[in-house]
């Protein structure tokens, strides 16, 4: 039985990836001050981007993406190429789920070791896998509003503690910073939403421009809001060399020493977060290897794949220094070839060379 997800579901789930772990893990450090407008840049090229992932998917509306890449490229380079799309979503998934694991022992539990939490964290979500993206993204869709409210609500009780200061003066170390910041920013988290490319031809009205734009736009506001928020408070310095800043910036709020100490709404909000984009990647892992193993159902790969992720994550940090130094230094790059060059290769080979054939 086919699944499927309504518009505004596939909005709402693209949103929760987006936010993701960007509600904690600071990305575009290099623009200090200016991270907002990094942001704002990288959301743009985001936006452009999304649009060949539309293209993509619309070539055969009423096929997922391994189908589509195996009429474009034949049956063995398909799915060459559709394992590397695979692959990255994997990696992307142990990622986030190191992320969580480093979180909640350095806020709260620093005797526990990661594994534990991360086991915990994963086996949530492959039985959330198991019941199907239609249970994902209900799940979606019920929480956004309310933890997009909780997040916002911190942001008149932190106007004591900010500094207009803070943001002056502007492009003050040049336009270089911001740039390198954007880029950053592209690749964490807004061009990781090719990982939809599984997803979305689950959806009931084929309007993939308006799932990736309405996401994009809607997301991208919060982070800057969040970003000036931080900035605002803790200083360019401080919030860009802060492990969690959005977590440290919340924890300053203190009114009256009455109202204080309420950062445990954005610790709840990340994890959240962070569990939904942990079940998107691990769904699709899992439903693209089922489709190149020639399985017509995914849910018996989803245990394993979702253990080999836990496993991942466990090996693939030595500590959280290298977590974020893998996050800020290293991914930008390692990503670009899965987020960028791929689809636009696929786009323009199939433009070039495919489309007449195919329409026919």
């Amino acid at each position: 039985m086919k699944e499927t997800i309504s518009v505004r579901q596939a909005i709402f789930t693209m949103t929760m990836f987006i936010i993701g772990s960007s509600v904690i893990i600071t990305s575009g450090v290099d623009a200090k001050g200016d991270l907002w407008i990094a942001i704002s840049i990288a959301l743009i090229a985001a936006l452009i981007i999304t649009w060949f992932y539309s293209k993509i998917l619309s070539i055969k509306p009423n096929n997922d993406i391994v189908d589509i890449l195996e009429m474009i490229f034949g049956k063995f380079f398909g799915r060459l190429l559709s394992f590397f799309l695979i692959f990255f979503s994997f990696h992307l998934g142990a990622l986030v789920l190191r992320n969580f694991g480093e979180f909640i022992k350095t806020i709260g539990l620093p005797e526990t070791p990661n594994s534990i939490l991360m086991l915990i964290c994963i086996l949530l979500a492959i039985i959330s896998v198991k019941s199907g993206i239609e249970t994902i993204a209900r799940g979606c869709e019920l929480f956004l509003l309310i933890l997009l409210f909780l997040l916002l609500l911190t942001i008149p009780f932190s106007i004591p503690e900010m500094d207009i200061n803070n943001l002056r003066p502007m492009l003050y170390e040049g336009i270089m910073p911001v740039l390198k910041g954007a880029f950053a920013t592209f690749s964490f988290p807004f061009a990781e939403t090719i990982v939809f490319l599984f997803v979305l031809p689950s959806i009931n009205k084929k309007q993939y421009y308006k799932v990736y734009y309405t996401s994009l736009i809607f997301a991208g506001s919060i982070l800057i809001i969040l970003a000036l928020r931080n900035v605002l408070i803790l200083g360019p310095e401080t919030s860009t060399r802060n492990y969690f800043s959005s977590y440290t910036a919340v924890s300053r709020i203190n009114i009256a020493n009455f109202f204080q100490r309420i950062e445990s709404i954005v610790a709840i909000s990340f994890l959240i977060y962070t569990f939904a984009k942990i079940s998107i990647c691990l769904y699709a892992s899992s439903k693209g290897l089922s489709k190149i193993l020639g399985f017509n159902d995914y849910r018996f790969l989803v245990t394993p794949i979702g253990l080999l992720m836990l496993n991942f994550a466990i090996i693939v940090y030595e500590n959280i220094m290298q977590m974020v130094e893998w996050a800020t230094e290293i991914w930008p790059y390692y990503s670009l070839p899965f987020e960028v060059f791929l689809p636009l290769f696929i786009y323009f080979y199939y433009v070039i060379f495919k489309r007449r054939k195919m329409k026919k």
